[in-house]
């Protein structure tokens, strides 16, 4: 029963190798000649190679009782493949390709995020920031609306009176001719609106008692857009009829918008709205037809509006 025992002790501590393969192997051959063939024939050929090995130390002249390194064993491999799977599903606290966080110094978390293209760099923070969403919630039309929408913000309380002037208007962080350019286009055209305070004014060449709003649009985006109105009163009379054709396209940093409006106002007189005649406006020649019919109160008009607009920033700002 001793060579079981002694097997173990060889597994799980083999500092001692020539010894305790030394003890391992004279139990192994009192346990050939017991019970005990399967093993003590198995514990008979290490206690062979055990001699072999031991013989070879003592040749070379080295201490036998030196303890070398402990072998990790088993729950040291286990350990290490552990190592091995976290490092594989990006868990290694080293920074390494599969985490994606950078290293940086103790105690400091570094964020890295890309910015829109057409943001402003500038010291002063936006007092409005617009994303899709908000402008979506808004609930306008065209660009023009939502400027109207968040007039409360973008006005200023500097300059003479205590009213500064009109906003500044940017677009992509550029300045533009005019903003009948694009007083039309959808709003769903933009990425993002940002409002910022008087000073930033200044950069851009305006005094600074006006606020900055700097419109972001999409890098890629169409529409084609048809609108029919028709509206008159309840009493009837007048009628007005327009139609409106737009197209919009932005792409490789350019935007090119065609616009054809077309409307028509329809004649509205004072004999429609039974309007009373001054003594002195009727004419005293009982051959002379009434005034009313041929006074107006709403001309007959018609009117035709095209706008064609093309534009592209050919240098970074």
């Amino acid at each position: 029963m001793m060579s079981p025992s002694a097997f173990c002790a060889f597994q799980t501590r083999p500092g001692r190798t020539n010894v305790a393969i030394g003890l391992m192997a004279g139990v192994s051959l009192v346990c050939l000649a017991g019970t005990q063939p399967a093993f003590a024939q198995e514990t008979a050929i290490a206690g062979l190679s055990a001699d072999a090995g031991a013989r070879a130390v003592s040749d070379a002249g080295l201490d036998t009782d030196a303890q070398p390194t402990p072998d990790p064993g088993p729950q040291g491999a286990r350990d290490e493949s552990a190592g091995e799977e976290e490092t594989e599903f990006g868990t290694d606290s080293g920074g390494g390709p599969g985490t994606g966080v950078e290293s940086g110094p103790q105690g400091e978390i570094v964020v890295q995020g890309a910015r829109l293209r057409g943001q402003l760099d500038v010291e002063q923070a936006p007092i409005l920031e617009l994303g899709e969403e908000d402008i979506a919630a808004e609930g306008v039309a065209s660009i023009a609306d939502l400027i109207t929408q968040i007039t409360n913000q973008t006005g200023s309380a500097r300059g003479r009176g205590g009213g500064g002037g009109r906003p500044v208007i940017l677009v992509n962080g550029i300045r533009i001719g005019s903003f009948r350019e694009l007083f039309q286009y959808p709003p769903e055209a933009l990425a993002k609106v940002e409002v910022f305070p008087e000073e930033v004014a200044q950069r851009f060449g305006f005094p600074p008692d006006r606020r900055v709003i700097n419109l972001i649009l999409k890098e890629s985006y169409a529409s084609r857009e048809v609108e029919l109105e028709f509206e008159g009163p309840a009493r009837g009379g007048n009628y007005t009829r327009e139609q409106e054709l737009g197209y919009l396209k932005i792409a490789d940093g350019g935007r090119i918008n065609l616009n054809f409006t077309a409307q028509d106002t329809s004649l509205l007189t004072e004999a429609e709205r039974d309007i009373i005649q001054t003594p002195g406006s009727i004419s005293d020649l009982a051959s002379d037809p009434g005034q009313a019919e041929f006074r107006s109160l709403v001309p007959d008009s018609r009117s035709l509006e095209a706008n064609v607009s093309y534009a592209k920033a050919f240098i970074e700002s």
